[in-house]
């Protein structure tokens, strides 16, 4: 099951008090499911004053998605989402670099792009979905399936790609949250307490196919069987 927004006041929001970081990864699925031919926020790091920010939002053309903080200075689109596809985006942010597994759930294999955001260190004070903060009318009108945040760690190239397989997290170390929207809820799977509150009005919808909760371990036949691989 996944979660649906389709208004601004249905955000979800962690009031986290992180402090600034250089360093990050957010893996998610998203599919878009209106495009309102303006920006539309997938996620936002900021402080609580909205004067420090990294977001991952859409371009104004509603589809063409770009990452930017307080410091960029023009905007540099990435791929597109398409209206009722899901979408997996893995981010890992180093500074002011910023590295891409991008991947449709149809799609045999995964795109890959580099961008530079303007500032080296981002706030991580407050962690907004589906908006960019409160008040604001950049909100995403779609489906979130799960999301997943390290602070402090740069997730590599292999592992971004190694998120997508499936929606439990596969890099532990340096997780911070992980968002099972199993239930229309921001309960953090993680351990970690770090629940999002919010989501008044939002609704279920469907999963993205073929991606399970974990992957089985990998077996060997033996005569007497199957043997899990660990």
């Amino acid at each position: 099951m996944a979660i649906r927004f389709t208004a601004s006041n249905q955000r979800m929001i962690l009031t986290a008090n992180a402090g600034n970081r250089s360093r990050l990864s957010v893996c998610g699925w998203y599919k878009l499911m209106v495009d309102r031919n303006t920006f539309s926020t997938l996620w936002s790091f900021s402080n609580t004053a909205d004067t420090n920010f990294l977001d991952l939002v859409t371009s104004e053309n509603g589809t063409s998605v770009f990452i930017g903080d307080e410091g960029t200075a023009s905007i540099s689109v990435t791929g597109s989402l398409s209206v009722g596809v899901w979408t997996y985006i893995g981010i890992a942010v180093n500074g002011t670099s910023t590295t891409w597994r991008w991947r449709t759930i149809s799609a045999p294999t995964f795109t890959s792009y580099t961008r530079n955001v303007g500032t080296s260190t981002h706030n991580c004070d407050r962690f907004t979905i589906a908006d960019i903060f409160p008040g604001s009318s950049d909100y995403f009108n779609g489906s979130y399936a799960a999301i997943k945040v390290w602070l402090d760690t740069t997730l590599t190239t292999n592992q971004l790609e190694q998120e997508y397989e499936q929606f439990d997290p596969v890099n532990t170390d340096g997780l911070y949250a992980y968002y099972r929207f199993a239930t229309n809820s921001g309960v953090d799977s993680s351990g970690n307490n770090r629940h999002l509150s919010g989501g008044s009005g939002t609704t279920a919808d469907s999963d993205p196919p073929g991606i399970p909760e974990r992957l089985a371990p990998k077996t060997v036949i033996r005569g007497w069987g199957p043997i899990p691989i660990f």
